[in-house]
């Protein structure tokens, strides 16, 4: 099965990411005091795949999980990670000086985007494949 290989790919992608990477929340000052505006609770995919994504769910408890557990990794490590016809969530993190940065997160694979202006950082959360997923465990 294609999807298989395609985690056994990002697990070995993440093996490259280091223990002390730079935590995602990091890129948001202090980290605290974080808001999250979902731009569309139903996660879009290109026009072949839509109907795969009506069953995920992007919702604010989902971005918080995914900005506390992501590091930082680098386009090239993204691009290699990439999945045509994923389903992508969408929002906004907006920090404690009222500045936004959209959000991206990627269902099946982990990886997800933030960009503010010109400059795209992307992230990766090896706890969070399937996110999007319905039944995704977010835990307590």
């Amino acid at each position: 099965m294609v999807i298989d290989k395609f985690f056994l790919a990002a697990g070995l992608l993440a093996a490259n990411i280091s223990a002390t990477a730079q935590p995602a929340s990091s890129l948001f000052g202090d980290g605290k005091n974080l808001r999250y505006v979902v731009k569309s609770s139903t996660p879009g995919a290109d026009s072949r795949q839509a109907e795969a994504c009506q069953e995920n769910i992007l919702d604010e408890r989902r971005m918080a999980f995914f900005i506390r557990n992501a590091v930082v990794s680098t386009a090239t490590n993204y691009s290699r990670a990439l999945v045509q016809g994923d389903c992508t969530g969408e929002g906004f993190v907006v920090a404690h000086e009222r500045r936004a940065y959209r959000l991206t997160i990627d269902s099946a694979t982990g990886w997800g985007a933030v960009e503010s202006g010109p400059r795209t950082t992307y992230l990766y959360c090896a706890r969070c494949e399937g996110l999007l997923e319905k039944d995704f465990n977010l835990g307590p």
